[in-house]
């Protein structure tokens, strides 16, 4: 196998990629739409609306359900059952390891911008025609929006390298992680204080 990058196999990859998960994305996004629906058309039966529900739908969903993605986006690597077919596909580690990355990244992202987008049009649609009235409109280009993605593309490679790491409850293990290395830092900083500042109290 070429083991040189080239764009092109990149993009076959992550078609793959979609090809071999949108059953998944289709089952959660319905899912996921049902308990929205549940919220937001009682809730807009009542007079209770909200002009920021659907940033806060938007978040919930990204950390939700984006996180727990990219903990299984190289579970390839770990499992013996979908080892070798991994293994086997015509294409370098470089390109294997890019293709899970933008797909449970930057593609992710745009995934929920544009469900987030719909789901809010169709639901709020509802609602005008049943009761008069709407939450806030879903705003893919509100500054919240973007500061939220900011975050979760900084906490991503986190759960991405946990899920290449360890070999079953990555996500578990992977959050188990991050709070065993942030204790540590912050006993670390307490000591340094204490030792440190100690005399001036």
């Amino acid at each position: 196998m070429n083991q040189q990058f080239t764009w092109h196999r990149l993009g076959l990859l992550i078609r793959n990629d979609f090809i071999g998960g949108y059953r998944s994305y289709l089952n959660i996004g319905t899912v996921i739409l049902i308990i929205m629906a549940l919220n937001a058309i009682p809730a807009a039966g009542f007079g209770n609306i909200s002009e920021s529900l659907y940033n806060k739908y938007f978040t919930a969903i990204l950390f939700l359900w984006g996180t727990p993605q990219a903990s299984l986006a190289l579970q390839e690597l770990t499992d013996k059952r979908l080892n070798d077919s991994f293994l086997l596909l015509p294409a370098s580690a470089v390109e294997k390891t890019i293709a899970r990355y933008l797909y449970s990244s930057v593609f992710f992202v745009a995934h929920i911008l544009v469900y987030t987008t719909l789901a809010c049009f169709i639901l709020e649609g509802i609602n005008q025609l049943m009761f008069g009235l709407h939450n806030g409109q879903f705003n893919p280009f509100d500054p919240y929006v973007w500061q939220t993605i900011a975050v979760f593309m900084a906490v991503q490679p986190i759960f991405f390298l946990g899920g290449a790491w360890f070999k079953s409850a990555r996500w578990f293990k992977t959050i188990m992680f991050v709070f065993v290395i942030a204790a540590l830092l912050g006993a670390v900083l307490l000591v340094s204080f204490l030792l440190f500042f100690a005399g001036s109290f």
